[in-house]
């Protein structure tokens, strides 16, 4: 994938007298003047636009592990996740308890499974824990 132009539209001359002239990107120089038409490459070095773009993205929680890898993200056009709550909390999120067999009833099963787990700084648990603890739920001191 090519992210700069061969070519640039370099602006000379006086400002009620302008001229238009195609040069190669080499050839420009900081301070000229360049016309960038819409839809048209800004024809800036690769490596910049590539630390800018991971800087951006790490800003916003989106990690990139190398900068090809944010070059072909241009390609994507399907992202698939398979998990709920880490999207729109930044944290995994226990949304539903529902509980299977009948060895115990749901408030009880729910009491043991988050007393079990609020020792633990999986992200997991912490979930399960807190909502034992939305629903009012005396959990279990070991």
């Amino acid at each position: 994938m090519q992210l700069k132009p061969d070519k640039a539209t370099l602006l000379s001359g006086q400002e009620n007298n302008l001229k238009q002239e195609v040069v190669d990107v080499e050839d420009i120089e900081v301070g000229d003047l360049l016309l960038i038409r819409p839809g048209e490459r800004i024809p800036v070095d690769g490596r910049i636009t590539i630390m800018v773009g991971t800087g951006r993205g790490a800003q916003l929680g989106v990690l990139f592990k190398n900068g090809e890898v944010l070059q072909r993200s241009e390609e994507i056009d399907t992202v698939v996740f398979d998990k709920t709550g880490t999207l729109t909390h930044g944290t995994p999120v226990l949304t539903d308890w529902i509980p299977v067999g009948d060895h115990h009833d749901e408030r009880e099963l729910l009491q043991l499974a988050a007393s079990a787990e609020q020792n633990s700084e999986h992200a997991l648990a912490e979930a399960v824990v807190d909502y034992a603890k939305k629903q009012g739920v005396d959990l279990a001191i070991f």
